[in-house]
């Protein structure tokens, strides 16, 4: 699945990464492994959080701003459009 024109606001942002949480792909508590779903293959709803990815800040700004950068997802490619907003943690 390609992310082409998808903007996601930020869920974290600090002077140095930005953290979002992905549309795409979920990580057990453990996270030690990401699924394209929050279902078991049974069709059951699994207990999984949204993965957060992360990425430079390279401005070290904290203010609102948009950025777009490449995915980290294994669930889907392309660009991601992040949107700092004041819904936007800072820390």
């Amino acid at each position: 699945m390609k992310m082409n024109d998808l903007s996601i606001v930020a869920h974290k942002i600090t002077e140095k990464k930005i953290y979002y949480k992905c549309p795409f792909c979920f990580s057990n508590k453990n996270m030690t492994r990401t699924y394209g779903t929050n279902f078991f293959k049974n069709g059951r709803p699994a207990n999984r959080c949204a993965t957060i990815h992360h990425h430079g800040n390279e401005t070290q700004a904290l203010d609102n701003f948009e950025t777009s950068r490449s995915s980290h997802c294994s669930y889907s490619d392309g660009e991601v459009r992040i949107l700092i907003t004041d819904d936007t943690i800072r820390e």
